[in-house]
């Protein structure tokens, strides 16, 4: 879009379901400020985690949701605290990233999801059958 000067906007998204199976819509709005050389990102940092499915067979996909580009790792730890693999590292834009944990070679158990993003740490619990 193109904004007629600099200011602040109030811009929306609408999402709705074309094929019409869950007969839904959402709207999403955000307030953006646009200066001379474009949109000013002055959105504070936020992730969100979500792991699905959750108890999970041989692989989960880890959902990843950032507020703007930043270096995201996602590591996985066992219950005594041990780094037992690296899924991801690396520099993400914002938005909602699908990152795929095959733990084909693991045994059963409780594992822990730490992700980071930039100064944010977020952490959840997932269990393989």
């Amino acid at each position: 879009h193109t904004f007629a000067q600099s200011g602040t906007y109030n811009v929306c998204v609408t999402f709705i379901d074309v094929l019409d199976t869950a007969s839904c819509q959402a709207q999403s709005c955000q307030s953006v400020t646009v200066g001379s050389n474009g949109i000013i990102n002055n959105q504070p940092l936020q992730v969100s985690v979500n792991a699905s499915p959750n108890p999970f067979g041989s692989k989960t996909i880890i959902t990843v949701n950032n507020t703007q580009a930043t270096d995201v790792s996602v590591e996985v730890f066992n219950t005594v605290g041990q780094k037992v693999a690296t899924v991801t590292n690396e520099k993400l834009n914002g938005g909602i990233h699908f990152i795929e944990w095959n733990a084909f070679d693991f045994p059963a158990g409780v594992y822990f999801i730490q992700t980071k993003a930039g100064d944010l740490v977020k952490t959840i619990r997932v269990i393989k059958q």
